[in-house]
C-alpha cells in the first residue's frame, strides 16, 4: 500500500483500513397534494453527484528507540499532514484515490504507538493510466470509434497533427493541429462517434470507478 510514492510498511504495520462509500448529493422537493417528494438529483447534469468518500488508515509504529519513532512520526506528518496525496491499495494497483489527508498520533510508549491517517477523498477511483485511442487514418473517409468509459464522467482529450472532425450525436465540430479539451458534454457512459481526416490523433480521458 501507497501514499504518494511512500510504501506505508516502511513507516509500520497496517492494522486497520477503511474506505467508505462516496454519498450521493440528492436534491428533491415536494408538490402540495402529491405523495413522496420529486427526485431532482440528476436534473442539472443528468447524472448522479456524489461527494468526498472518507478513508481511514490506522497504522502500527514499533522502533527500537525513542529517536526512531519520533522520525518516523515526524516524516508521516511532513509528508501526509495537510497535503493532496495518491493512495495505492497492493490488491488493486490500476487504480488510485486522491485527496486531502489528516495525520493524528495516538498514545505511544516512546518506541511504540498507534497514528491514525484520514483523509477527504475524491469520490472516484481514478485509473492509474489515461485511456488512449489512436485514431488515425490515411484517409479522409469516416470510421466509427467506441470510446468504452467505466463510471465516471469525464473530459475527452484530442491530439491531432492536422485537421480533425468528430461528431457525437447530432453535434459535428472540427479540430486543428494541436491539443484540444471536450469539456462539454462530458464523456458519461460508453460512446460511439464518428471521425474524419487523413491525420495522426489520438483521442485520450481519464477513468474512475465508485
Amino acid at each position: 500500500m501507497y501514499i504518494g510514492d511512500k510504501k506505508l510498511e516502511d513507516w509500520g504495520i497496517v492494522t486497520d483500513l477503511d474506505v467508505g462509500e462516496a454519498p450521493i448529493r440528492e436534491k428533491g422537493y415536494t408538490v402540495p397534494g402529491r405523495m413522496g417528494k420529486v427526485d431532482a438529483t440528476d436534473a442539472l447534469t443528468g447524472y448522479p453527484i456524489y461527494d468526498n468518500r472518507p478513508l481511514s488508515i490506522k497504522l502500527f509504529i514499533k522502533t527500537q528507540s525513542a529517536e526512531d519513532y519520533q522520525k518516523i512520526l515526524d516524516d508521516i506528518n511532513a509528508y501526509c499532514h495537510g497535503k493532496v496525496r495518491k493512495i495505492t491499495f497492493s490488491h488493486d494497483k490500476d487504480y488510485y484515490y486522491k485527496g486531502r489527508l489528516k495525520v493524528s498520533p495516538g498514545k505511544n510508549n516512546k518506541t511504540y504507538g498507534d497514528v491514525t491517517i484520514t483523509g477527504s477523498m475524491y469520490p472516484y477511483a481514478m485509473k492509474e493510466q489515461l485511456t488512449q485511442i489512436d485514431v488515425s487514418s490515411s484517409t479522409a473517409a469516416a470510421r466509427e470509434v467506441v470510446l468504452q468509459n467505466e463510471e465516471m464522467p469525464t473530459k475527452i482529450n484530442i491530439e491531432t497533427d492536422g485537421d480533425i472532425t468528430i461528431t457525437r450525436g447530432s453535434s459535428r465540430n472540427v479540430y486543428s493541429a494541436g491539443k484540444h479539451i471536450i469539456n462539454a458534454p462530458l464523456l458519461i457512459e460508453d460512446e460511439t462517434v464518428i471521425v474524419e481526416g487523413a491525420v495522426t490523433a489520438t483521442i485520450s480521458y481519464q477513468e474512475g470507478k465508485l
